[in-house]
């Protein structure tokens, strides 16, 4: 069952119930009174809602009675009337049917009406229908991403950015859901094999176009792997099923300070039984970034200051492919196969100044950096689904998942002193990491009665890399390796996962959902100078329950408990490293273990105003940008560290309004107090800190087939660990004009104000010496302009893309 927000068809039902029974006690002297009843479906056994249904007089057609169907395509309507009448069925783009009717009884039953579609009308009449952008539900928010104007020609990640209780940063490369980081990324029920740096690449890459939309799962079901403490995204692909051919191109071009552009090409075959679908995308980006990092260390023999700024120009590919094909058995068996491509090609030339200041000295430090950084990411999947009966299904499948990264960086740094002494040097660096991923998984699903619905599955994971990181001095015409920071690190993990659930509906008011997952975790990883790293081996129970109770038409309350853990992530453990300057360090931890987490959830809707409490309680949590002082070597390092514990309150408010007739807006308000302790240096450091977000999105049609659309967001600073993470926002605006052939034509302004493009980060912690700021700025606004064209036939009929078994590994890439 599906809870939404109380919609103005659905108060119309009511409200024609009313005057049908005013009518029927005005009259009811006279005449016996007749019911008919039935359902209206079309050909795919779909309920129609809203057909119109009319009683008509067999003698000449004049109207006696009229009515609608309801959301389950179901109506009654009572009618007075001496002689013999007929019933008339019709929606639009459907051929309507005419029953006739000669008893005269209290109740006539006319079952299943079924209406064909009308494929003339279809083609010549424009539905204008708009879905609402947000859709509140019992365990998630869903954003219909088709639903904004300011996502035309835009990306995944910014219609993120947008959406209620999400906050991106791009320069720290986290997403992070109700206040809290560890979302499990996943696109079609599949997790996506990603670190954290990467994944915001591809969504970044991803063009909105192609999604149906995204689905903020706060508190997973027992499906769902247990990996995500923050919740899951899920972004769900468009696809079509309608006999023929159908597709659609888009092209797009931006500009701040340089050019951006790129498209979209999806295709969609669909013959009978067989189907074949093609989806391609490509967006190359030109920008300068601008990065300022200063800190300060106290040594034991002195204090260093350091203030660099530095100038990257950049140049990105993002590209991708999807590829699939399947074929329907008649014995209701569905076999299929997949292939899915993404390749990121980043370079970047970067010109650091840095002055560094002791006790006793300056000096001036200039470091001009190459820096290459590919990735390409194949997935090959095979799925076998089959249906014992409308109530038992079964599906399997397998995945393969391959991913090489190679990122070169070369240095040339010039040093001076106050002695006019300098100095140059050449060196390198390589990080490259292949990594293997097998999974098999398979769920069973029972529908008991109707009213009770049973799930059960089990799933099986390995995943194996080698990281080489190595660097390396130019010294005497040849480049000598630095010992302390080559190595090579092997990791293999294996996670064996079992679930139970089932959802209960008791009676009209009551729902309950509940259930059980079991995982057996075990890794092992080592280095080459170190031996063994990392030797875990643990099994757990991952319990979660919903309830949902529907008060009356306007009044509803659900609440719900779950645990989770968060895995860090595969290049946490095989760490990379990059060098801002000689004295700045930026790397990974391969000492990390997962983090266990418990999520207790209360929300209560009244009307379309929705109010909720959570208490999230997390051992060991995982803080990323967390400042170390290396003494030996005097380094600034940042990395993720393991903390102690998290307590995270959390208070949210969501408010659709729509103003007018043509003007809609939804407000988002989240509010949460964080007490947590993390360990610097190995000993506890407690932080307490308030902090809360704001989202407001407005939608207004102009004229026919013209909106404009203003989508703002606020995030205000909050500390992680003993970082704080400064405060950002953003003001969007756009444009749309539909066309009567499906095409569209846009026009966006992103971050109107350069406040959206600007993330700083800082830490001070003076009871050990520490204390750095570090601040990333890309060029903003961004104007784009996006042309989107349907082609093929204009048959209404989507379904959406399968899931498949390894969308809950691929987000720890």
């Amino acid at each position: 069952m599906l809870y939404t927000f109380t919609s103005k068809p659905y108060k119309m039902k009511y409200l024609v119930q009313i005057i049908w029974l005013m009518t029927c006690i005005i009259s009811m002297p006279t005449i016996a009174q007749t019911t008919i009843n039935g359902r209206v479906v079309g050909t795919d056994n779909e309920p129609i809602p809203f057909a119109n249904i009319l009683v008509l007089n067999q003698v000449d057609s004049s109207l006696i009675q009229g009515g609608i169907s309801d959301f389950d395509g179901l109506f009654s309507i009572p009618y007075k009337h001496e002689g013999s009448v007929y019933a008339s069925v019709s929606y639009i783009g459907y051929m309507p049917s005419e029953i006739a009717i000669s008893e005269q009884v209290r109740q006539i039953e006319l079952g299943t009406i079924t209406l064909e579609e009308n494929e003339f009308a279809l083609n010549e009449i424009v539905v204008k229908s708009r879905v609402p952008l947000f859709e509140q539900k019992i365990d998630r928010v869903v954003v219909n991403v088709q639903s904004s104007v300011t996502n035309a020609g835009n990306t995944a990640l910014n219609v993120l950015n947008k959406s209620p209780n999400v906050v991106v940063n791009r320069a720290t490369g986290q997403l992070s859901l109700q206040g809290k980081a560890g979302i499990l990324v996943m696109i079609n029920d599949k997790e996506v094999q990603m670190e954290a740096g990467d994944l915001i690449n591809l969504l970044d890459g991803m063009p909105a176009a192609n999604i149906k939309e995204i689905e903020l799962i706060t508190t997973p079901p027992a499906r769902y792997d247990a990996q995500g403490m923050a919740g899951i995204i899920n972004i769900k692909m468009l696809d079509d099923t309608s006999d023929g051919v159908k597709g659609r191109a888009s092209v797009f071009g931006a500009i701040s300070d340089r050019p951006k552009y790129g498209g979209t090409f999806n295709l969609n075959v669909n013959k009978g039984k067989f189907f074949v679908y093609a989806n391609l995308s490509a967006n190359v980006d030109h920008s300068d970034q601008y990065v300022n990092l200063n800190s300060k260390f106290d040594y034991p023999d002195k204090t260093l200051q350091s203030n660099m700024k530095s100038t990257r120009s950049t140049l990105t590919g993002l590209y991708s492919g999807d590829f699939g094909l399947g074929y329907k058995l008649r014995t209701g068996t569905e076999i299929g196969l997949r292939f899915n491509i993404y390749n990121r090609d980043f370079t970047m030339n970067s010109e650091a100044h840095t002055v560094n200041k002791n006790d006793t000295e300056q000096s001036n430090e200039l470091v001009y950096s190459d820096e290459i950084n590919y990735m390409i990411r194949s997935l090959y999947n095979a799925y076998i689904n089959h249906d014992f009966s409308e109530r038992i299904k079964l599906s399997a499948d397998y995945d393969f998942v391959n991913v090489y990264r190679d990122n070169p960086t070369e240095y040339h740094t010039i040093r001076d002193k106050d002695t006019d002494e300098e100095s140059e040097q050449l060196s390198k660096s390589q990080a490259e990491t292949p990594l293997n991923i097998h999974v098999l998984k398979s769920d069973l699903e029972i529908d008991v009665n109707g009213n009770i619905k049973l799930e059960s599955g089990l799933k099986y994971t390995y995943s194996g890399f080698e990281n080489d990181v190595s660097l390396a001095r130019f010294e005497k015409q040849i480049y000598v390796s630095r010992e302390e920071y080559t190595q090579r690190y092997t990791m293999n993990e294996n996670i064996y996962a079992g679930y139970v659930s089932m959802d209960w509906k008791l009676g009209a008011k009551l729902m309950i959902k509940g259930g059980v997952r079991y995982e057996n975790y075990n890794i092992h990883m080592s280095s080459n100078t170190e031996g063994v790293l990392l030797d875990n081996s643990q099994g757990q129970f991952f319990p979660n329950a919903f309830f949902n109770y529907t008060v009356s038409e306007d009044k509803e309350i659900n609440g719900s408990f779950a645990q989770r853990t968060q895995r860090p992530g595969f290049l946490q453990l095989a760490p990379y490293f990059y060098f801002f300057n000689s004295n700045t360090l930026f790397t990974g931890n391969p000492k990390l273990s997962p983090a266990q987490s418990s999520m207790f959830k209360l929300n209560y809707r009244y009307k379309r105003l929705n109010v909720g409490l959570e208490y999230t309680r997390t051992n060991d949590p995982i803080f990323t940008w967390q400042p170390v002082k290396d003494v030996d070597r005097q380094l600034l390092v940042i990395a993720p560290s393991q903390g102690i514990k998290s307590n995270i309150y959390a208070l949210s408010l969501t408010v659709p309004w729509k103003i007018t007739n043509n003007w809609e807006s939804n407000y988002s308000l989240l509010s949460y107090h964080r007490n947590e302790t993390t360990a610097i240096m190995n000993q506890p450091y407690k932080v307490e800190s308030n902090n809360f977000n704001f989202s407001m999105n407005h939608s207004y049609q102009i004229i026919n087939n013209w909106i404009i659309e203003l989508n703002y967001m606020y995030n205000s600073k909050y500390m992680e660990g003993a970082t704080e993470v400064a405060q950002t926002s953003s003001l969007d605006l756009g444009l749309m004009h539909k066309f009567k052939n499906g095409a569209s034509l846009s026009f966006n302004i992103n971050d109107v104000f350069q406040d959206g493009m600007q993330y700083v980060v800082n830490s001070v912690v003076p009871e050990h010496g520490m204390q750095y700021d570090f601040k990333w700025q890309a060029p903003s606004p961004v104007y784009r302009i996006s042309l989107s064209i349907p082609l093929g036939n204009k048959k209404v009929k989507v379904h959406e893309h399968r899931s498949h078994g390894s969308a809950d590994e691929l987000n720890r890439l």
